[in-house]
């Protein structure tokens, strides 16, 4: 847990794969120490129950998540 500060170094991505399909979100960690209406106007990843379904093999849906530090902080 860090500061937003830290937060900003690093991006995070989210990945679905099954079915001959592939889904992915990438985006900016948030800090847990952001107020909640920056979190409520933020944009985030919303699974609908149609979605899960394309996703789920045998009842599970499997998200793989990969957190990178951001390409500027690696030079």
């Amino acid at each position: 847990i860090g500061t937003m500060r830290d937060a900003a170094e690093f991006d995070y991505s989210i990945s679905l794969d099954a079915n001959n399909r592939t889904l992915r979100w990438q985006s900016k960690p948030r800090s847990v120490r952001e107020s909640f209406v920056t979190f409520t106007n933020a944009d985030f990843l919303v699974l609908n129950k149609t979605t899960v379904e394309l996703f789920s093999e045998e009842g599970n849906l499997a998200l793989n998540v990969v957190i990178t530090p951001t390409e500027s902080e690696l030079n």
